[in-house]
């Protein structure tokens, strides 16, 4: 029997190792079915104007202003030195049971036309120290559609202020979910089993040549 030569042996292990990965890859993975397109508006450090005009923003366009625009979709602002979450016509902010105040959402929370929402404005559970979650939908000024969305916020206890809006998102698929804190979409089922399928036969092919290998050195 001929021995090995140690380049070949080298070789053989990244064969087998490489068709390992394609069969590894080519494992199902969960989707949604519906297809995702998150709009993310990157890092921000918005501050909260801890007077009656607050911030009005428009999470489509980003526009900002301490006076009210068409097209805009909430406004913080302070009254009594305490945070306000005013919502905007066809805003509707998350909450754990509907009517009751917006709810400070944990990362990963699902956003969804199922999800309890409130027409309130009481900021309570955001006058805390930290960072939350606001969930919200809201009308897409470009499509006319509920979209559903989150805002990032920071703020301060026991008025919510000094605080700062740190970014946003929402799915611009009309009725489409979203987890808070979510700022990319997931890849459909159709590309995730594409991936899977090309893997497969990489890993296959990589088999082939490794068994080829080393049935010419035996």
């Amino acid at each position: 029997m001929k021995s090995t030569p140690l380049s070949s042996h080298k070789l053989d292990l990244r064969l087998a190792a490489y068709a390992a990965a394609g069969v590894a890859l080519a494992a199902p993975a969960m989707s949604p079915s519906a297809r995702a397109d998150i709009v993310y508006s990157g890092p921000l450090t918005l501050s909260l104007p801890n007077d009656s005009n607050g911030i009005y923003l428009d999470l489509v366009t980003g526009a900002t202003a301490t006076a009210f625009f068409t097209g805009c979709d909430i406004n913080p602002y302070s009254s009594g030195g305490g945070l306000i979450l005013s919502r905007e016509t066809g805003t509707s902010f998350a909450a754990a049971t509907s009517g009751a105040a917006p709810s400070a959402l944990a990362f990963g929370a699902t956003i969804a036309p199922t999800s309890p929402f409130t027409n309130s404005s009481n900021a309570t559970n955001f006058k805390v120290t930290g960072t939350e979650y606001l969930g919200l939908l809201f009308i897409n000024t470009n499509t006319g559609a509920t979209d559903y969305g989150w805002i990032q916020f920071q703020t301060t206890a026991t008025t919510g202020y000094p605080g700062t809006i740190l970014g946003y998102a929402y799915n611009n698929v009309a009725g489409g979910s979203i987890l808070a804190g979510q700022i990319s979409a997931v890849p459909e089922p159709g590309t995730t089993a594409a991936l899977g399928l090309g893997a497969l036969s990489l890993g296959a092919a990589g088999i082939r040549r490794w068994r080829k290998s080393k049935q010419a050195v035996a």
